[in-house]
């Protein structure tokens, strides 16, 4: 919603935007250029970014290019269950990949989604705009999210495992917890935690630290605005996508401003491919969307403040959650050596909060020199993190199917 308020702004730029482009084909020379560049960068920081797509119409799998069909086979109000459909008998067995309702759109996993879709048949939560819910749909809180997970692993009805990064991995646990303890849904064999705010009291961040110095009060006056009437959401509460992205921004300034001049030197310079490599990131990075209101000011409140996840206080609906009841569902989670946002040692909690589950199904993963984003994204996840996750998730299927074969001898010997 920010950029409406600049739209004045944006189209005054885009105008001098074009008009030097012009002038620079007919008069090319260094004055022009660098007012073209400046104009291009005001451009697209008030431009707004609308939701991109998946673009994913093809993998390659064991050496072959195979077909991708995206089809969204549960639509509910706030979120739509995500297939990408391979076009092959052999698609790998299921895995639900829980993106982040934190300001990103889902697509940012975009490169999670593809390597994953090599060996697994991939489902993602396709998470909606709150500015354009309507009203009527209701509210959406925590407690939602976890109905919405819930109901998407009885959709996924057996074996399935769910790999959940960033800000989910509390509700895929707590789910996990419901599935095993009573039984409210199909458990997943293995959870994959990557990246999230299992522990916050654990090596604290900027993020966790700004969190817990203001009051949830604080927090509903300064971050939460009212959907305005031009939209289909008129009247919903939401956190805006704008304030979510410039914290993002904020943790980490110097790169953002080193990149951005980095632009405005290859935009004078006409250094084609840089400009490419900066846009396709920040076109991306940039589309954000708004939040459901009850379900920032709950997070904050229930996993950042009072932390009733680590501490087996957590209740949803009546049902208290005990970690200890997590006993057959594998994990295995993901940690980044430069996570800014979930630091070292706040997922990898969980190990120890699961004392009824056997250490064969633990496992935790360092992934040296990556930052948040690049434990699900770029190199270092290509090559370093999703074969790790691949391999776990082999061996705890193959130790199932064993397991299975073992048990009908036994019937079978009475």
């Amino acid at each position: 919603m920010g950029a409406r308020l600049l739209k004045p702004v944006h189209d005054m730029a885009e105008l001098y935007q074009k008009a030097l482009q012009q002038h620079l084909q007919q008069y090319p020379n260094s004055v022009t250029r660098q007012l073209l560049g400046a104009s291009t960068i005001l451009e697209r920081d008030t431009r707004e970014y609308g939701q991109p797509g998946y673009d994913i119409e093809q993998v390659i799998t064991d050496g072959s290019n195979i077909k991708v069909k995206e089809v969204h086979e549960l639509d509910q109000a706030f979120c739509s269950l995500v297939h990408f459909v391979k076009d092959t008998s052999n698609k790998g067995r299921k895995l639900l990949i829980v993106a982040p309702l934190s300001g990103h759109y889902p697509s940012l996993l975009r490169d999670t989604v593809l390597r994953l879709l090599e060996t697994h048949d991939v489902y993602l939560t396709g998470w909606k705009n709150a500015r354009d819910i309507p009203i009527q749909d209701g509210a959406f809180d925590l407690d939602s999210y976890i109905d919405l997970l819930l109901t998407f692993y009885k959709h996924l009805k057996q074996d399935f495992v769910v790999v959940a990064v960033c800000q989910p991995t509390v509700p895929v646990v707590i789910s996990t917890v419901l599935a095993e303890q009573f039984n409210l849904a199909p458990k997943p064999n293995a959870i994959v935690l990557m990246g999230g705010p299992i522990d916050t009291r654990v090596n604290p961040s900027q993020v966790n630290e700004f969190a817990k110095s203001h009051s949830i009060q604080w927090f509903d006056q300064n971050m939460i605005t009212v959907v305005p009437s031009s939209y289909a959401g008129a009247g919903r509460r939401v956190c805006p996508g704008f304030i979510m992205l410039s914290g993002f921004m904020s943790l980490d300034p110097k790169r953002h401003l080193d990149s951005h001049l980095k632009f405005y030197e290859n935009l004078i310079q006409g250094s084609g491919e840089k400009i490419m490599a900066h846009t396709k990131f920040y076109d991306e990075y940039r589309s954000v969307m708004d939040l459901p209101a009850d379900f920032i000011l709950q997070t904050i409140d229930r996993i950042f403040q009072r932390h009733l996840l680590p501490q087996n206080e957590f209740h949803w609906r009546g049902y208290k959650i005990d970690l200890g009841n997590i006993k057959q569902t594998a994990i295995l989670t993901i940690e980044g050596e430069l996570d800014n946002i979930s630091p070292v040692g706040q997922t990898s909690s969980i190990l120890k909060l699961t004392p009824s589950l056997p250490e064969s199904k633990k496992q935790e993963y360092f992934q040296l020199g990556a930052g948040h984003y690049g434990i699900f994204s770029g190199r270092k996840w290509r090559e370093g993190v999703a074969p790790t996750i691949e391999s776990f998730l082999a061996k705890i299927m193959a130790s199932k199917s064993k397991n299975t074969k073992a048990t009908h001898k036994k019937v079978a010997e009475k």
